[in-house]
């Protein structure tokens, strides 16, 4: 048994996503700006107000000023204006058929939400998991909940502005939410270079040789969650066992909203040159940003199939015992007084979160002690990776 162990820390603000207010696919949307109008001038005043708003306006306002300024001066005829009205009305036509190619895309991604939100498979275990959870799922569901409520709105309502809107709701958060290329594309953006600091001040390390060590033993979509790695030079402790590393949790709205995850290791002396070591902790915790919670490129439907599998590893009586996840996160629990709820998930998290590192450090031993774990590992290691695209 390990005695040092890390720690997935609790301790987060629920952030709430602002409301945004969706363009409006209707036609009449296409002409809800103001219009600018020139305003009656000599010829050469107005050929100089024209030029400065043809490169503000779009092309249908455009030529209606045109014609407009310079009727009044005197300078175009009738015919010309004909010309440029039939320029004005091609281009607003334009624009209308990409507003009913939009109003399409919308709905077919509302249709899309829809069929997923009313799978039955996808409730039984959402049942499943609040029943035994309970509340510790609240943030968890949230926005499956959200969804669904939306969604209801959406068919009951009558106003074609007020559908139009939830329209635009429920097809962003299609994207954001259920839509596996979309959020593949968007886990993609944020790839960055890693930061790593404070490592020079470990023993045996740099931040050079804990980068290498990163990429080294995790696939690069478990590092690509990752913002930031750091040596913090200072011991830390629970109130039940020394902590050896900790990752920060933000869960799904706060990756939304670009909060970062970071891993941070702590002194203590068995880990000062031993790169060894040094990868349990890694391990662990970039584990936990790849978890149901926080992993940034899975569906809400993914991340509860992922969720579901963790807890029936979690239940199984036949399950290798783990002093971590049996006994000192339900020490923490009776210490902080946590909710049963709430360290059952925290449980079923850190087993997940074990479960990697073990895989990492010691896969030959993990599938011979714990193969259950070990194909639970693969597979969503697998399908995080995009290796995997069916269970």
């Amino acid at each position: 048994m390990r005695k040092i162990f890390t720690m997935l820390n609790f301790e987060t603000s629920v952030k709430t996503e602002q409301e945004q207010k969706p363009e409006s696919w209707t036609g009449e949307a296409i002409f809800n700006k103001e219009n600018e109008v020139l305003p009656i001038a000599d010829v050469a005043k107005a050929e100089g107000e024209v030029k400065k708003e043809q490169s503000k306006i779009q092309n249908w306002k455009r030529a209606v000023c045109l014609s407009l300024t310079l009727l009044a001066a005197g300078n175009v005829a009738g015919q010309a204006i004909e010309a440029r009205a039939a320029e004005a009305g091609k281009t607003t036509q334009i624009e209308l058929r990409a507003s009913e190619d939009r109003r399409a895309a919308i709905e077919q991604k509302v249709a899309d939400l829809r069929n997923q939100l009313e799978q039955e498979s996808l409730k039984k275990k959402m049942v499943y998991l609040e029943s035994v959870y309970g509340d510790a799922m609240k943030n968890f569901l949230f926005a499956i909940r959200s969804n669904a409520l939306t969604l209801e709105y959406f068919s009951s309502a009558e106003n074609d502005n007020v559908k139009a809107g939830l329209a635009d709701e429920l097809s962003q958060n299609h994207d954001y939410f259920w839509d596996k290329k979309e959020i593949v594309k968007r886990a993609e953006l944020k790839r960055q270079a890693l930061k790593i600091s404070g490592f020079e001040q470990l023993g045996g390390f740099n931040n050079e040789s804990v980068k290498q060590t990163a990429l080294e033993i995790l696939p690069p979509a478990f590092i690509n969650n990752e913002d930031e790695i750091n040596y913090n030079p200072t011991e830390k402790k629970a109130l039940t066992f020394p902590v050896a590393g900790e990752a920060n949790i933000v869960g799904i709205t706060g990756m939304l909203a670009g909060d970062k995850h970071i891993v941070t290791v702590y002194k203590y002396e068995s880990i000062e040159n031993n790169p060894d070591e040094m990868r349990h902790v890694l391990a662990h915790e970039i584990g936990h940003h790849n978890d149901p919670q926080e992993s940034n490129r899975l569906t809400m439907a993914e991340r509860v199939d992922f969720a579901v599998d963790i807890t029936e590893r979690l239940l199984d009586p036949e399950r290798p015992h783990s002093s971590y996840v049996d006994e000192v996160t339900p020490g923490e629990y009776q210490a902080h007084k946590w909710s049963k709820n709430e360290v059952q998930w925290r449980r079923a998290r850190e087993l997940w979160a074990e479960s990697v590192e073990k895989y990492v450090v010691g896969p030959a031993k993990f599938w011979e002690e714990s193969p259950k774990e070990a194909q639970l590992v693969e597979d969503w290691m697998a399908k995080i990776s995009g290796m995997q695209t069916e269970k």
